[in-house]
Parts: structure tokens; C-alpha cells; sequence
């Protein structure tokens, strides 16, 4: 893992830092060893000062924000979760073009790998992404949302995000419609990536995007939505540009996969509701998205007050075997 992380980073000058959950392998299993030489031992001493363990800290968020504090603003640094389940609640991003990353796992044609399940951060209260946080990155991390929050509230501008290969588990949340991964407020925020990743629901939780602010140059790509719900109706799946968002221009959400089961009590209304946006022509479209027979429907998929979505190459399952219907609006 040590290895693999230096020669991702190449020449570069950015640093690794190390944050170890150490309940996650005990003595008896060899994650360290009395005599120094077990995994989490070799990384402390090949890497003096760049090593976290959460038990020498009086809780996982204490340890995170120490871990933190150690990277070097702009310059690139990784805070590199060893494998784990850390709980994490209310903290602030402020390292500009700083990257949180596990391990990382080749990714299929939709979603993110299973295998990234082995690196799980409960958020127990919202994360803050400040004017600090652009040019964050963070991928090859499971998510486990708490139900009626927002898991990353974007308070400023933020530009320049990554967000990759990671899975937002909602799986067993009590449902809240306030459940969000990302909520956009107060600033504008540009250039932003969110690729390769994964939702879950079983009971009907918030969007993965809410925004009431504008969005500019807002790519979502390679996704998978799959949901299990016998409790009700998924709402809203993806994205939500309430009002204050109406100057939200040039998103693009696809490819991706939309996969509802249950039939009759499992139904997604729509993947995107949005406020009406200012330009005469937007630049916002889904592309290539495909959904099951309970995903939306052929006319519902985007809900919008003006003219403002271009919907291409998406197509809705059909009662079969059969072919797929155009999603048409």
C-alpha cells in the first residue's frame, strides 16, 4: 500500500499522510506487533511525523483533524486512509488542493468497485467545505451518510472539486428527504467533478445533490442509482437546483445507471428537479442515462418550470423482453 502510494504520486512534491484506523487489525492479527514490525508499525517508522493512529487520539474526528493539519496548503498532499471504519462528525476543510484517498480499486463501466467498501468514514454530522477546500479530491471511500444531514455542505465558493470513485450507502438510514450527500449554498461554485460513484437506498432519503445556488461547468459522470425501497417513493435521485440555483449553467449528468426494483412500491419520480434556470439556453443535459421500467417514466425523468434540459441518448426500460423507450422530458 506504501509503495503504491508513492508511485502514484511520481515527482511530484506533494507528501503522504497516513491515517490509521487501528481497530481495524488487533495485535493478535499482526496489524502491529509488539516488536515493531507489523504493517501499521512499518509505516510510522519509514514515515516519521506522517502517521495518524486513531487510538492515540481521544476519538476518530480528533484524529482526522490532526491528520489534516499536517498537509501543506496547494501543494498536493494526500491524506491516505489505511483501511478501516472511522466515525467522523462536524469538521472543516481548509487545504487547498488537498486529496483524501484509499486505496484504490479499478472501477467498473458504471459505479464505483465493491472493494471500496473497505475503506468506510461514517460522517456523523455534516463536513464543511469552505473557501479553503478548492481543489479538493477524494475518492475510494465508502460513505455512510446520518439520516436528515447533509454529508459535505458546500458554504462558499468551492471550485475545482473532485469527488471519484466512491459509494454514498445509504442502506438502513432512517429515510429523511433532508438525507443529502452534496448541499450548494450562499456561492457560486464552478468546475466541479463528480465521477465513477455508487447510491444506495432502501428507504427514500434527499438527492445526492441539492443546490440553491448556481452550478457552472458540473459534470456527473459514470454513476449507478440503486434502489430498493419498500417503504415509498424516491423522490428526487440526483439532482435538485432549488430556488437561488436559477443561474446554474452547463451541467452534464452521464453516462449513468438508474436501477429501481420492487415494483409498484419501489418507483423513482425523477432524477433531476430544477428551479427555472436564467439563461435562454442552459447548457444542461443528461446524456446517455438508462433506467429501469420503475425510473421515472418516459416523460417525467427531468422536471423543470422552463426549457432548460436537453435530454440525449436516455432511454427508460420497457415491459419485456422489449426494447426501451426515449426518455422524452
Amino acid at each position: 500500500m506504501f509503495n503504491f502510494v508513492k508511485s502514484m504520486l511520481g515527482p511530484e512534491p506533494a507528501q503522504v499522510h497516513y491515517l490509521i484506523d487501528s481497530d481495524f487489525r488487533t495485535v493478535a492479527q499482526g496489524w502491529s506487533r509488539p516488536d515493531g514490525t507489523g504493517p501499521a508499525d512499518l509505516y510510522g517508522a519509514r514515515n516519521p511525523g506522517y502517521v495518524i493512529r486513531t487510538t492515540d487520539y481521544t476519538s476518530d474526528l480528533v484524529a482526522w483533524n490532526a491528520c489534516r493539519d499536517l498537509l501543506v496548503d496547494f501543494r498536493g498532499d494526500v491524506m491516505f486512509l489505511t483501511p478501516g471504519a472511522y466515525s467522523v462528525g462536524a469538521s472543516t476543510w481548509d487545504v487547498p488542493f488537498g486529496r483524501i484517498l484509499g486505496t484504490e480499486r479499478k472501477a467498473p463501466r458504471y459505479g464505483a468497485a465493491p472493494g471500496v467498501r473497505n475503506t468506510t468514514v461514517t460522517f456523523t454530522a455534516t463536513q464543511t467545505l469552505g473557501a479553503d477546500a478548492d481543489g479538493i479530491e477524494f475518492g475510494y471511500i465508502r460513505i455512510v451518510p446520518t439520516t436528515a444531514v447533509a454529508t459535505f455542505t458546500i458554504a462558499l465558493a468551492v471550485d475545482d472539486a473532485h469527488f471519484h470513485d466512491f459509494i454514498w450507502d445509504t442502506d438502513g438510514i432512517t429515510t429523511s428527504a433532508s438525507t443529502i450527500c452534496f448541499s450548494f449554498a450562499t456561492t457560486a461554485n464552478t468546475r466541479w467533478t463528480l465521477d465513477q460513484f455508487s447510491w444506495h437506498v432502501d428507504a427514500p432519503q434527499g438527492p445526492v445533490i441539492a443546490s440553491a445556488i448556481g452550478l457552472s461547468e458540473f459534470t456527473v459522470s459514470n454513476f449507478k442509482n440503486t434502489v430498493g425501497d419498500t417503504s415509498g417513493t424516491y423522490a428526487i435521485s440526483l439532482l435538485d437546483i432549488n430556488a437561488g440555483g436559477e443561474g446554474s449553467e452547463n451541467i452534464v449528468l452521464g453516462p449513468g445507471l438508474g436501477l429501481a426494483s420492487n415494483a409498484g412500491t419501489g418507483t423513482v419520480s425523477l432524477l433531476v428537479e430544477s428551479a427555472d434556470l436564467t439563461g435562454t439556453i442552459s447548457g444542461c443535459s443528461v446524456v446517455e442515462f438508462y433506467g429501469s421500467q420503475n425510473y421515472a417514466t418516459a416523460s417525467t425523468l427531468v422536471s423543470s418550470t422552463g426549457d432548460d434540459w436537453s435530454i440525449m441518448e436516455s432511454y427508460i426500460g420497457a415491459t419485456g423482453p422489449a426494447a426501451g423507450v426515449v426518455y422524452t422530458s
